[in-house]
């Protein structure tokens, strides 16, 4: 049998035979509310809705049942209520306590919100609100469905994340996501070779994200980790695009301290790297102000820094130490393309082989400079 008792001005119907183990707020609780209205709580007090007058038109038995939801490594915890679909002639106030609920490792609760479950997933409620107060979530609900609360270790309000055991630090500001987001940078184990890279330091951050503000990226590195024959002044973050390493524009460095930081609108696959020996001025005696230095490469670093081959007959690399670049790396000697004209050539389609794509730079302009030695 039940018995009626009175708590805070509503009436319910508690039913006796309620599961008698478990961990607070797994239990399934059965509340009979009234048209009278009033606050109660249930779930051993995690969860409580506030139920205006006149938001049902007779007593109803409701119900908040532990629940799976739709699979997400972000959610903390889910009820399914019921009646399932009942709806409220006037919206009631639905708060879930988080003080209570274990957090998993680097979760905040402050970036918690509560979701309903819509065609088979989360669906963030807008009016989702936490409280500071006494560790909660609270939103205005107009019927009964899954719901559920989602964190991660950055939300809306943003955060400056330390990960990849300190050697990544994420600055997400405030209004950069929609919903709270798990984020980490692990050791990328499937980055293409690149050997400007500096070891040690490629890393893919996920999960997959689109920031609606530009995120600060700041990765560390090493000085044992730079290549010989890349000087420090020319490293910078790259990112990688499908099988192609491409510098982050306008990034800095900070050779002191051993960082380089630069503004991304994604998550994906970072590196710190740089250019090779001989690089010049990005503006020279002879180049047009404005225009950026891409690559100064040797021409036999083809496989190894994103060069195509045309295969041309009248190209060849060919090895002269008179060449105007610097002193290449050890062991390597001075590599030159030379090609080769035939008598009478006057224009048209040039015979050089050996090119890289700058597509993903999205520049407008391309000047290319060439030294050229007759013989």
């Amino acid at each position: 049998m039940g018995s009626r008792i009175e708590a805070r001005g509503v009436r319910v119907m508690l039913v006796v035979g309620l599961m008698a183990c478990g961990s607070k707020g797994t239990e399934p609780v059965n509340v009979n509310i009234t048209p009278d209205g009033g606050t109660v709580s249930l779930a051993g007090g995690i969860v409580t809705l506030t139920v205006p007058a006149g938001a049902v038109s007779a007593p109803t038995l409701v119900t908040a049942t532990p629940s799976n939801g739709v699979a997400d490594s972000r959610l903390l915890i889910a009820y399914d209520f019921g009646p399932n679909g009942q709806t409220f002639l006037q919206p009631i106030t639905l708060k879930i306590k988080l003080g209570a609920i274990p957090l998993p490792p680097g979760m905040v609760a402050s970036t918690g919100g509560i979701y309903k479950v819509v065609s088979g997933q989360w669906t963030k409620l807008a009016a989702s609100a936490f409280s500071a107060a006494d560790t909660s979530v609270s939103v205005t609900i107009s019927s009964f469905s899954t719901y559920g609360v989602l964190v991660g270790n950055v939300g809306p309000a943003g955060a400056v994340l330390s990960l990849g055991a300190g050697a990544v630090r994420l600055t997400v500001p405030a209004g950069a996501l929609t919903d709270p987001q798990f984020i980490a940078a692990t050791a990328s184990a499937s980055a293409p070779a690149f050997n400007r890279r500096v070891s040690g330091t490629a890393f893919d951050l996920t999960p997959p994200l689109n920031f609606g503000s530009a995120a600060s990226l700041r990765i560390n590195y090493s000085q044992a980790g730079i290549p010989s024959f890349v000087p420090e002044s020319t490293l910078g973050i790259w990112v990688l695009n499908g099988l192609t390493w491409s510098r982050v524009p306008g990034g800095t460095k900070d050779t002191l301290n051993n960082t380089a930081t630069a503004q991304t609108s994604v998550s994906g696959t970072f590196t710190v790297a740089g250019d090779s020996l001989g690089v010049p001025p990005a503006t020279g005696t002879n180049e047009p102000s404005g225009f950026l230095l891409i690559s100064d490469r040797r021409f036999d670093a083809k496989t190894d820094d994103n060069w195509l081959d045309r295969g041309d007959a009248a190209f060849s690399i060919q090895t002269d130490n008179s060449s105007l670049f610097a002193t290449p790396p050890p062991g390597l000697a001075h590599s030159v393309g030379v090609a080769t004209y035939n008598a009478g050539f006057v224009g048209g389609a040039g015979p050089i082989n050996t090119r890289r794509p700058v597509d993903t730079f999205n520049y407008t302009k391309l000047y290319v400079g060439f030294w050229v030695k007759l013989s």
